[in-house]
Parts: structure tokens; sequence; C-alpha cells
């Protein structure tokens, strides 16, 4: 039983290791922002703003939007068409706002359609912007958010910066919650430099960068922004540095098993298509993490039945005990109160869907997004769209 305490201890020890590390920059956010310099100069920034559907707090996360302080900025919001549910919701919000418009994309035939409307609000911001900035709609932002994401880039110490969120939520039903602990457990890798990777939703690059390494073509044949901006920006030697002070909130009500189960066999199939090895390798540390508690479980429920290996069964006991622990201290970094067992519970139910939406990435090929399925290939590239009402194109 010698390997199986130890595997159960290696196991453990990473996983604490991953918290307690991963911790440095969720507790980079409490610390007061940086003064800026006597002669920062801030470029100027075209924050492009993605939307489909209003939803839960819309109006509040466009306020927290368009209230940002920043000396040059102008706000680009896209939609599909004027018949989207956000249209007059964002013409309410940027009527007195003489530097914020609304474009329309039209409808995606050859990429995402997220990517559609991003590329549509690249080609409407100003030439003047020498950053761009690109926040969904969804998120409420603190007040010196755009200051924070931006400042690595005006100081010259990064050409791409990108922030992360929270989720929070009135009801803490158990997949509200579970959700929670799945942006809590990313939001933990950010900690290592090595793994920061642009997300979608809250990140700033160098317009010159941005043209340079070809972001527009390839976005306009991905899937996904973010997943295939990181391949990219790996491929070309660019390092992503992360914004703890530049976090966002999104707010979530009534979640659904269902549609946390999407939303998690989405962020796999961006992986395996995108970046392989990552899928891989990530997935292979969700089924370590299972197997290791399946294994203590199996020694207990011996130990129970035959009072066989008392010693391994303590151990068994103490690592499920352990990662008990572990995922309330990972709770210490997020800033919203939750129950502990619920916590603990849907923490436990995390690591079991990921694992089983990553069995399932493996024979899926065809990724939905609100309305829209899309045919993938190598590398993220759309080969197919099926609209709504339409059969594949």
């Amino acid at each position: 039983m010698t390997w199986i305490v130890l595997f159960l201890g290696i196991v453990l020890f990473l996983f604490w290791g991953y918290i307690h590390i991963g911790g440095a920059c969720l507790r980079g956010q409490t610390r007061p922002g940086k003064p800026a310099a006597v002669a920062l100069r801030w470029p100027a920034v075209a924050v492009i703003v993605p939307a489909a559907g209003a939803g839960y707090r819309f109006d509040g996360c466009l306020e927290s939007l368009l209230a940002q302080e920043y000396p040059q900025r102008e706000f680009v919001f896209v939609t599909c068409d004027q018949g989207d549910p956000a249209v007059p919701v964002i013409r309410k919000a940027i009527r007195h706002h003489p530097r914020a418009r609304l474009v329309f994309s039209g409808p995606a035939t050859g990429c995402g359609q997220k990517n559609h409307n991003l590329l549509e609000g690249v080609r409407a911001a100003s030439p003047s912007a020498k950053v761009l900035v690109f926040c969904d709609s969804n998120r409420l932002v603190p007040s010196g958010w755009l200051k924070a994401l931006v400042r690595p880039l005006a100081e010259g110490t990064a050409p791409v910066v990108s922030g992360y969120h929270h989720i929070r939520s009135d009801m803490d039903n158990l997949a509200t919650v579970g959700h929670v602990c799945s942006a809590l457990l990313l939001h933990l890798t950010r900690g290592f430099r090595l793994f920061v990777q642009p997300w979608g939703g809250n990140v700033a690059i160098e317009r010159s960068l941005f043209d340079s390494i070809g972001v527009a073509r390839m976005w306009s044949r991905n899937v996904v922004d973010d997943v295939s901006l990181a391949a990219l920006l790996l491929k070309k030697g660019v390092a992503v540095v992360s914004a703890p002070d530049a976090c966002t909130v999104t707010p979530l009500v009534g979640e659904s098993f269902r549609h946390w189960h999407r939303w998690m066999l989405r962020q796999w199939l961006y992986l395996k298509y995108c970046m392989p090895l990552t899928w891989v390798l990530a997935g292979t540390c969700c089924w370590l993490v299972v197997l290791s508690w399946a294994t203590a479980a199996v020694l207990l429920l011996g130990w129970l039945l035959t009072s066989w290996w008392p010693g391994t069964a303590a151990v068994a006991l103490l690592h499920l005990i352990g990662f008990s622990l572990g995922f309330l201290y990972a709770r210490a970094g997020y800033p919203y109160p939750v129950a502990a067992g619920k916590w603990v519970m849907a923490s436990l139910l995390t690591f079991m869907l990921a694992v089983g939406t990553h069995l399932q990435a493996l024979v899926t090929s065809e990724i939905r997004w609100k309305a829209n399925a899309y045919r993938v290939g190598r590398g993220g590239r759309v080969l197919r769209v099926r609209q709504p009402g339409s059969s594949i194109q």
C-alpha cells in the first residue's frame, strides 16, 4: 500500500501548492493601486464590447463601463443586428456619451459570432487608438479597472495584459456555487506566470502588435477569441501579463446544472481544438484528483467492511479531509460569502463535472454557443456554421 499512500500524498501536495501559490493573484486585488508615475502617458484606448442579449443587471454593467475615468477613451459596442435585445439598453446607456457608439456586425459565416463582432468593433475604432481593450458586456467593472488594465502597456512593461473575473450571485444554489468555484480555480492559475493566458472578457493589447501578428486574420476563421489568441501569442513568443487589480465581476442569477455543464464543455472543446497539449495536461490533472478521491473512498469502504488496512484507511481519510480544507482555504480568495458546506460540495462537483465533460469533449465535434453551432477543425478553425432555422452552411 506504500504506492497508494505516496500517490495520495503527491496529489494532495500539488493541490495545496496550486491553491497557495495561485492565491497570490487574488491577494493582489486587495492591495491599493500603484500611484501613477509622474511622467506616465496614457495611450488612447478603444474599448470593444461585444453584446448578445440583455442579461441580469445588464444596464448596470454598461453604466460601470461608461463611468471609467481615462484620458483618451472610446467605447464601441457591437451586436449582430438591430433586433438583438441588447440594442435598446445600449442605446439608452450611451445617449449621453459622445465617445460611445453602437455598430452592427451581421451574422458570422466563417468564424464564431463573438469573433465576428470583435473584428467589426476593431474596424470601427478610431485610427488614433493605440491600445485595443476587449471587455464582455455582462461584466461589472470597478472604477479604476481601465487604468489598472492598461497601466503595464502605458509603462512599457508588457504588450498584452489580461485581468480576470469573479462570479457573484444573489442566489447560492449548488450549480451557481459550482460555477463560482470553476471560475475561481481558473483564476488561481493566474498566480503562475507560465500559465497566464488572455481572457477574452478582460484583455488589452497594443494595436500595433494586434496588426503585426495577424490576430484579425486568425479570428476571422476561428471559433473562439481568447484561447485562439493564447495559442497565437505562444507561437509568436509573446508573454501575457496578469493584472490582478483589473478584476471584474460577473453577475449571475439562477444558474442551472445544464448551463454550467454546457459552459464547462465549451472550455474543454476550445482547448481541445486550439491548445490540444494543454487540454491533455489539464484533463490529466483533473482525472488524477478525482481518481485520488475514488482511491481514498475505496480504501475507507474496504476498512469499514473488513477492518483491513487501518493505517492506510487513516491516510485516505486525511487525504479527503485535506482536500476539503484546501477547498475552504481557496474560498478565502473569493470576496463574497458562501456557506462552507455548500462550497466544499460544489468544489467536489466541479472536479467531477470537469472529468465528465473532458471525456465528453473527446467525442464531441460541434461547439454550441448561443443559437449557433460550429463544426470545428484543427486549431479551432471553423469549418461550418449552423444558425437558427438554417441547414449547415
